[in-house]
């Protein structure tokens, strides 16, 4: 959002409508830049949830970096002991507050676990702080800061020694990059990059081929196969994918269709290849697409822009061309999957199905646990709110027990006690996953009532879990229910 509003800004300025130094601009443009300057936070934030660490106290302790008075004495020569602080500027930084706040989980857990219960709330975080703070700003922060700038300064080198083809080359390799997470580690320096340099010229490029890419091949896929399911699904994600969000086209269409997977990597390297040898250059840190496309004006170079929008048409036309010539509907697209209608109640309409197999798709679920329902699509996490492992939805939950929705045998159960599999009489398989990320937990808070293996009845309690624990802890509660 920051930097699709800090693109827009650029953009009225190129266009004249507003001048550099004119008070609105400069009131304005603090809005964006804010965000940017606090990064270090938002990410103490979002790590400190992921791991369980105490949030208030991480945000607390990081704060430290971006703290004015703290800036301003380190530039100044401040020392603690005799022993120098190291100059570093924490704005726009990852790695130190992630550095950081895994320092912060370790000496929390040990300390927590040592600790007599009365005295936990004051003594575990001013033990924290003693030990964490100073580690921080002596050591993890200008770690942390050293591991960016080796990696803003690895890619800088990439694409100065290979220039055009390292654009092509990772936009064609960004599909497998993002379906592991792995596209996240080219942030933090792509950041680095545009607040030291102002402008950056391989990643944003190459997610700007890629992103329109996913969008082609999608839309193709819509207007080729005969799957109802499948067509809407793509047509969803064509759309998301046109906006700069991969996730949807990724996990439910091109990574499981090889020929759609092939239309994206040939629309992606070929645009690619355009846009590198043009040298578009982007000056915001924001995922391209159509609504952020202003991150590529140039107020000294107006074909910046126009070279992205040509590239970005490139990679849509040869994508989705490819995508329709080689595009063939199998057995397994042809034929709806039982359970994507399994996870509706009864009363759902079951007409798009063929008719010897609506009868057996007719499968009433309970809920599992007594809570407000919001569409699966809302979860916090991609790989269920793209329904890659199936269709089904989410419960947001009052209460901590979590019962069988149907009938059948229980074929999964995580020793953790998070995840339950059940298989229904009628073959069907259903997912209850309790929170997201509470694999971490290791079980903590959670109380299995059956094992694998066990036969149930729709209703039977399955697992007990400590809401309030599990909230404190960190983690969010909400519980995917998916028919696999």
């Amino acid at each position: 959002g920051a930097g699709i509003f800090k693109s827009l800004l650029i953009a009225a300025v190129a266009l004249g409508w507003v001048a550099k130094d004119n008070p609105t601009y400069l009131t304005l443009a603090t809005i964006p830049d804010a965000v940017f300057y606090f990064l270090p936070l938002l990410v103490t934030f979002t790590a400190a949830r992921r791991l369980g660490v105490n949030i208030p106290l991480a945000l607390g302790i990081v704060g430290l970096l971006v703290f004015p008075n703290f800036t301003t004495l380190i530039a100044s020569g401040a020392s603690v002991f005799g022993v120098t602080v190291p100059v570093v500027s924490y704005g726009t930084q990852v790695f130190p507050a992630i550095l950081t706040v895994l320092l912060l989980w370790a000496v929390e857990h040990w300390v927590t676990k040592i600790t007599p219960a009365p005295i936990r709330v004051f003594f575990v975080p001013l033990v924290c702080i003693i030990v964490v703070a100073p580690a921080m700003i002596f050591l993890l922060g200008p770690l942390g800061f050293w591991l960016g700038s080796l990696l803003t300064g690895a890619m800088l080198w990439l694409h100065a020694t290979l220039g055009w083809v390292a654009v092509a080359l990772l936009a064609g390799v960004l599909p497998f990059i993002i379906s592991v997470g792995m596209h996240k580690a080219f942030i933090p320096p792509t950041v680095a990059t545009i607040a030291a340099t102002g402008r950056e010229s391989f990643y944003n490029v190459s997610s700007l081929a890629h992103n329109i890419s996913e969008s082609g091949s999608s839309f193709a896929v819509a207007f080729r196969t005969k799957n109802p399911t499948l067509r809407a699904t793509a047509i969803s994600a064509g759309v998301s994918a046109l906006f700069g969000i991969t996730e949807p086209a990724l996990y439910g269409v091109t990574l499981q269709n090889r020929r759609a997977l092939i239309a994206v990597i040939t629309g992606a390297v070929t645009a690619g290849a355009y846009l590198g040898l043009t040298n578009v250059a982007s000056f915001v840190a924001v995922g391209p697409g159509l609504a952020s496309i202003s991150m590529f004006v140039d107020a000294d170079n107006p074909w910046n822009l126009v070279n992205a929008l040509v590239g970005a048409a490139i990679a849509w036309v040869v994508a989705f061309v490819v995508s329709l010539v080689l595009w063939r509907d199998s057995a397994s697209t042809t034929l709806r999957v039982l359970a994507e209608n399994a996870a509706v109640a009864s009363d759902a309409s079951v007409d798009t199905l063929t008719p010897d197999i609506a009868a057996e798709a007719r499968v009433e679920l309970r809920s599992p646990l007594t809570g407000r329902v919001i569409p699966l699509s809302h979860v916090d996490d991609a790989v269920f709110a793209s329904a890659s492992l199936g269709e089904g939805v989410a419960i947001v939950p009052s209460d901590g027990r979590v019962l069988a929705p149907a009938a059948g045998e229980i074929v999964s159960l995580l020793p953790s006690g998070h995840a339950i599999g059940l298989r229904t009489d009628e073959g069907i398989e259903v997912l209850v996953h309790v929170g997201i990320d509470t694999v971490k937990l290791a079980g903590e808070h959670f109380d299995a009532h059956v094992t694998q293996g066990d036969r149930v009845a729709a209703g039977d309690l399955l697992v007990t879990v400590d809401l309030d624990a599990v909230r404190a802890a960190g983690y969010d509660v909400t519980t995917p229910v998916v028919v696999l």
